[in-house]
């Protein structure tokens, strides 16, 4: 488990555009607990909007495995908002550098690479988080209701 140096969690989001504005949202709110070091796009024009979000960060890449390798000392976790296909490449290598992750959902495109994920999860010792923030709805529950009862 990382231990933070600064006493803030620093964290790195890897992918800037549509959902990071509301991973955005929370680290602003957060901002005694949580020091967003970097940010990741292939956009400028999604990194500029993010970055004006936050108020600034220290570094901006247009490559994930490229921030890990010159910055990953200065990163405890990342939050990755990219697209679909991405997740599980983007999980296996923020895995592999021991950072915690917290990974839009949904995880992974298919069974094969949530294997993949689970092995690279528990081999890297890292705590892994999928964010499913709808799981509550009424909706989300009434089906999982339906699906346990054998519909």
């Amino acid at each position: 488990m990382a231990k933070l140096v600064s006493g803030k969690l620093r964290l790195a989001i890897i992918g800037a555009g549509g959902i990071s504005g509301a991973h955005a949202r929370g680290i602003v709110a957060h901002k005694d607990k949580i020091d967003c070091v970097a940010l990741c796009d292939v956009s400028e024009a999604n990194l500029k909007s993010r970055e004006e979000q936050l108020g600034g960060v220290k570094y901006k890449f247009n490559d994930w495995r490229k921030m890990l390798a010159e910055i990953g000392d200065q990163i405890d976790a990342v939050d990755i908002c990219l697209p679909h296909h991405l997740h599980a490449p983007c999980i296996m290598d923020a895995a592999a550098a021991g950072k915690h992750i917290l990974c839009e959902k949904p995880m992974c495109i298919n069974l094969t690479e949530a294997d993949q994920i689970a092995a690279a999860v528990e081999k890297s010792g890292i705590t892994y988080m999928s964010a499913h923030n709808q799981l509550f709805m009424p909706v989300v529950r009434e089906a999982k209701k339906m699906i346990d009862a054998g519909a």
